[in-house]
């Protein structure tokens, strides 16, 4: 039973009396002097001026990419782009016009050049890959002067991340890569020239990608509204990764470019933490003497771990310069309480918060390690720490206890399982051997008997000797599919990616004469999905419907077989198997999975009735269902659900 000392004062009594006092003292402080007022009324007004202009500097920024973000769709529908995607389709001449693709191409450069030439400010480079990541056409803006890259110099960009993130984007989407230093042959270009690419893959008439159309767009035009020059303010752009990708030192920038690791976080760590929680906010740092601001612009509607962050620091001074007089006279006031107060609380903190929490937290530690024998002090500290530590305590005595019982029964049902695993092998080692060798004497006599003395005999003993022969040979089968059954469980396969097409093409080869022999059609419809599974027992599975729907057939019709698979979730796939054999009544349904149960008479039809039992057990094994729909005369489909991934 848990007790504590309830004489003890608690951590919130002495917490309230803390924080009483150290309020006490600000306010008699703050009545001293209206300086705190003033600073507080300057610092608001400097917080809600520079949080405008910030936004406005983010929305000047988000304009401009959804601006290039429309001409980028546009550029992407102009006419010798569609044509290149015709040609491509016919031949290399466009069944439309009647010109050839080479045309296409020359009209698509043209068009990138003339772009070029009126947009100099905003863009590198304009280019045209196909879904292959070759390029088809690339115009480059360099000092000023268009360059159309000749047709022999053209690339495969396939190592570029950009291009297998954006060919896979849907219509009317675009893809902004990161902001990056221009390269050539793989090296930096001097003058450092900042970019990012655009990208939006084009459509043909089928809504199949067939390229992309990428824009290199130049950042110094992107972010040009970023003074980095203004007297009120420094400001900053950084990407997700706390990189800087604008600063007042420009040695500072793109560092992850240059082989130097310089971010946010070697100026201002504190700041870094705080960006992670919010897509915005500004605040005044008293203890660092600036007010500090950001505001995350998303430039990626796909992903919004990609960003941007633009970062303002306006210097303590700009924005007290008004009451910066009456500062420097409380400045000997607040040094002095500051320095109590924080004292004070760091005394208290680590004697009965700090202290008592780093206890608790190496004794959870060791419980979380399995060493439930570790336990904590219920003698000392504040009454709340006392409760817990005698709670922890009490609820780890009880996981001791429970994980002593849990070994104990899991060792009694081991026991059990491994009795039950060997009755089962002995089992099967009966039926193997012991019962299938009398069977195997009486065919081996009963042929004997019928050559050495078949003539002899009347037309009564011969139908006895034909009787006893069938019925060892039923028993026989009877034997071989029970032990079929029983293996299903204890000789699985390990599992394996396996193509159910490819299953399905080794199935019909070992059905081919049975097929033939009936006359039968097999067709498989569409693309079948492969599985994670047991590759002999799946074709078990699939050799025991297809021969069934061979076997059911209607007399005056060949069978017909149709398989069908799709995935209708991320985990599962569905096969379908549909056959016009005689069908059967669905009240039936669960009757037809049971070992040795028959729908139909042995004259009928032959078999022993544990085919369908077999396939139902490896569905089972293998995580998945297997039902059936039917109507009597107008035949069944079989569907089986397995899942796509290694069972857990």
């Amino acid at each position: 039973m848990i007790k504590a000392n309830l004489s003890s004062i608690s951590l919130k009594t002495r917490t309230v009396g803390i924080l009483g006092l150290l309020i006490l003292l600000a306010l008699v402080a703050m009545g001293a002097t209206n300086y705190f007022y003033g600073s507080s009324l300057a610092i608001r007004k400097t917080l809600s001026l520079s949080k405008e202009k910030m936004t406005n500097d983010a929305l000047r920024i988000e304009n401009k990419m959804a601006d290039e973000k429309a001409e980028l769709i546009i550029l992407r529908e102009v006419p010798p782009v569609r044509g290149i995607i015709r040609a491509e389709d016919n031949g290399g001449i466009d069944k439309q016009t009647g010109v050839r693709i080479a045309y296409w191409y020359t009209r698509t450069e043209e068009i990138f050049a003339a772009f070029l030439s009126s947009k100099q400010v905003q863009y590198n480079q304009l280019c045209y890959l196909n879904e292959q990541g070759s390029e088809l056409a690339k115009v480059t803006l360099a000092a000023g002067t268009v360059k159309v890259t000749p047709r022999d110099q053209l690339r495969k960009k396939t190592e570029y991340p950009y291009v297998a993130e954006a060919i896979r984007l849907r219509e009317g989407e675009v893809y902004f890569s990161n902001v990056r230093l221009n390269r050539v042959d793989g090296k930096i270009m001097r003058p450092h020239l900042a970019s990012l690419q655009i990208a939006t893959p084009v459509y043909d008439e089928r809504n199949t990608a067939r390229g992309l159309i990428v824009m290199s767009l130049a950042a110094r035009w992107l972010f040009s509204n970023i003074d980095t020059a203004a007297p009120d303010a420094k400001k900053y752009l950084i990407n997700q990764d706390g990189d800087f990708l604008v600063h007042p030192d420009q040695t500072k920038e793109f560092g992850f470019d240059l082989g130097f690791k310089y971010t946010l976080n070697n100026e201002y760590p504190m700041i870094s933490e705080e960006m992670l929680a919010t897509e915005s906010d500004i605040s005044y740092h008293g203890e660092f003497k600036h007010i500090w601001g950001f505001q995350k612009i998303f430039f990626d509607p796909g992903n919004r771990k990609r960003f941007w962050s633009l970062v303002y620091e306006i210097p303590e001074a700009i924005a007290l310069r008004d009451v910066y007089k009456i500062q420097k006279r409380m400045v000997l006031v607040g040094l002095v309480i500051i320095f109590f107060s924080i004292g004070f609380i760091l005394w208290i903190s680590l004697r009965e918060i700090i202290s008592p929490l780093t206890r608790l937290i190496k004794t959870a530690k060791r419980m979380e390690t399995g060493d439930l024998s570790v336990r904590l002090p219920e003698d000392k500290g504040a009454v709340e720490f006392i409760i817990l530590h005698q709670t922890l305590n009490s609820f780890v005595e009880k996981q001791q206890n429970a994980i002593d019982n849990f070994e104990k029964e899991l060792a009694l049902r081991t026991r059990k399982l491994e009795a039950s695993n060997r009755e089962l092998q002995q089992f099967s080692y009966i039926a193997s051997h012991d019962l299938q060798e009398p069977l195997r004497k009486i065919t081996a006599f009963g042929d004997r008997l019928v050559a050495h003395a078949g003539e002899t005999l009347d037309e009564k003993s011969k139908d006895y000797l034909k009787r006893m022969q069938s019925a060892a040979s039923r028993m026989k089968q009877l034997i071989e599919d029970l032990l079929n059954y029983s293996r299903v469980s204890t000789q699985p396969n390990p599992f394996e990616i396996v193509s159910f097409e490819k299953l399905i093409e080794e199935t019909i080869a070992i059905l081919e004469h049975r097929i033939a022999e009936t006359g039968g059609q097999i067709e498989i419809e569409g693309k079948l999905p492969a599985v994670h599974g047991d590759r002999f027992q799946l074709q078990q599975l699939i050799q025991n419907l297809l021969a069934n729907a061979l076997k059911y057939h209607q007399p005056d019709l060949p069978p017909k077989i149709v398989i069908s698979g799709r995935t209708p979730a991320g985990s599962l796939t569905e096969i379908k198997i549909t056959d016009n054999g005689i069908g059967f009544n669905e009240k039936y349904l669960d009757r037809i999975f049971i070992p040795f149960q028959r729908l139909h008479t042995r004259d009928e039809y032959e078999g022993t009735g544990i085919g369908l039992a077999i396939s139902q057990k490896i569905v089972q094994r293998h995580g998945g269902t297997i039902t059936a729909k039917s109507r009597p005369g107008t035949g069944s489909t079989f569907i089986i659900t397995l899942p796509t991934t290694e069972k857990v």
